[in-house]
């Protein structure tokens, strides 16, 4: 069952994936303070993910230089973090290139409005406004529109259904085995030439 989103009491945000330059967390960082103070009070970002010294020095004076302390949380690797989706009503995907983008269809079977960037598999996975909200990558101003969009948006319970009916007919996971498997059949044969 799809719980009912209603942003007005809270944006309560993720994002999966090891704290990483290309992985585009720093992009949602600098777009908070951007975004309008009524929503701005409104959004937390969980994330999850290991977090390396290198990172942790350019990430933490960032968000101290900024006050963004009360806005997000670092929570380390989870092992079972699909279990906690259930929690969150938005998704962050702001990778530079994702091959499959297994965490874009966690969300959106999880029922999570997803924002992606549009790089790599997001743009295949991803129908704009329909099934999820695709942004540019590395254009802090469009994903602090992307947010607000969402935000205002009042057919978000009709894109989380269809994005959850679409990841249910296309990313099952018999279908993705089969797809695996299809590229290793296919890097097999180009091996053997």
């Amino acid at each position: 069952k799809l719980n009912n989103i209603d942003y007005k009491k809270g944006i309560k945000a993720v994002f999966v994936g090891n704290i990483a330059h290309n992985k585009g967390q720093i992009q949602v960082l600098k777009c908070i303070n951007k975004l309008p103070k009524k929503i701005r009070e409104k959004i937390h970002v969980d994330f999850y993910g290991s977090y390396g010294k290198r990172n942790k020095l350019y990430i933490e004076p960032y968000l101290k230089l900024n006050h963004l302390n009360k806005y997000i949380s670092f929570k380390g690797y989870i092992n079972d973090v699909e279990n906690l989706l259930s929690n969150y009503n938005l998704g962050f995907m702001c990778s530079k290139s994702e091959g499959f983008g297994r965490v874009t269809v966690d969300y959106m079977l999880n029922g999570i409005p997803v924002i992606a960037s549009n790089t790599g598999a997001n743009q295949k996975i991803i129908t704009n406004r329909k099934t999820g909200f695709i942004y540019k990558y590395n254009d802090i101003n469009d994903l602090t529109n992307k947010i607000i969009d969402v935000y205002n948006c009042k057919k978000i319970n009709e894109v989380v259904k269809e994005a959850r009916n679409t990841s249910i007919e296309k990313y099952n996971v018999i279908k993705s085995a089969d797809e695996i498997y299809k590229v290793y059949v296919e890097l097999l044969h180009s091996y053997k030439k």
